[in-house]
């Protein structure tokens, strides 16, 4: 009888386990308030890594449309609520945030709905409503 390769059944445990425990919603929280905080700190090519690849992509052409890096100033920002979906899959994130783009200088605060989906066991922003960054999922229109 041949013995299993301990290498391989590690990997198939560690997948295994990855599909057991599915990411939390303590897992949410830190991932919004991260991409809350790179807006903030005008850290948009790093905010951009939470969307997914098609998200990622029309976020990343709207911020050098607008040239957002240099223009966009997120003066406060913070998460007010969190739903998650009954199955655990899917959910939102309000913010309240306060921000100007130059050459502007009056404030506007407005909500921001982040729409997060959980993919190969991490959660990620499909969609952004409201705020300076809205960005629409595919198929849908702004």
């Amino acid at each position: 009888m041949r013995t299993p390769d301990p290498w391989a059944v590690a990997a198939l445990l560690a997948v295994g386990c990855a599909t057991l425990f599915p990411p939390t919603p303590d897992e949410l929280k830190r991932s919004a308030e991260r991409f809350d905080r790179q807006i903030q700190w005008a850290d948009l090519r790093g905010a951009a890594l939470n969307l997914t690849p098609v998200a990622r992509e029309l976020f990343l052409a709207d911020v050098a449309r607008r040239d957002d890096e240099r223009n966009l100033k997120v003066t406060d920002i913070e998460v007010e609520d969190m739903q998650i979906a009954k199955d655990g899959k899917t959910a939102f994130v309000t913010a309240k945030l306060t921000w100007y783009r130059m050459p502007q200088v009056s404030a506007k605060t407005e909500r921001m709905v982040t729409h997060w989906e959980v993919r190969d066991n991490f959660w990620v922003m499909t969609q952004i409503d409201g705020g300076p960054i809205a960005v629409k999922g595919p198929g849908k229109t702004p």
